[in-house]
């Protein structure tokens, strides 16, 4: 019963949140790609390069990366090599996953809790980039607004898991 509740709230909840994630971490993407073109062009052509590329390129890859980090999770999209893994019976193979998420789990709380400490001391001393002068903490906040995603997912992948259902 636990397990078809939680199975539920994974599907119709956490799966198209992390996909909004991810498409808004995709559409950042492309404005990076945008910026980079226009940049080069820029550069080689008219050299007036883009001001601040470079500083908008590191702040929009960390969103790409941490609004990507929950869909992959949930579609199992990471790599993971399993040759001795499948060796092993079903609830050594449950044993083995669970505490793998426990760490995981513990990890990605450790990894938003830090995330959001350094966005908030960034706020307070008022952190801009060199050339722009773009405020940081607000990119660091969105990181740790993915990683508290990014935890969710991990503890409902765990509690499924640990209710039986392998994935």
């Amino acid at each position: 019963m636990q397990e078809g509740i939680l199975a539920g709230f994974t599907e119709r909840v956490l799966s198209p949140v992390t996909k909004l994630f991810s498409k808004i971490g995709s559409g950042i993407l492309v404005v990076m790609v945008l910026i980079t073109v226009a940049d080069v062009i820029g550069r080689k052509f008219l050299n007036m390069p883009v001001k601040g590329s470079y500083e908008l390129g590191e702040m929009l890859l960390v969103i790409v990366v941490f609004f990507n980090l929950p869909n992959t999770e949930i579609r199992d999209g990471n790599v993971s090599i399993d040759i001795l893994f499948i060796r092993f019976g079903q609830r050594t193979q449950r044993i083995i996953q669970s505490l793998m998420y426990i760490l995981f789990l513990v990890i990605s709380i450790l990894f938003t809790w830090q995330l959001f400490v350094l966005a908030s001391d960034e706020w307070s001393e008022g952190f801009t980039t060199t050339v722009l002068k773009i405020p940081t903490s607000p990119v660091i906040f969105l990181a740790a607004l993915g990683c508290v995603l990014l935890s969710i997912v991990v503890l409902a992948r765990l509690l499924l898991i640990m209710c039986g259902d392998r994935k």
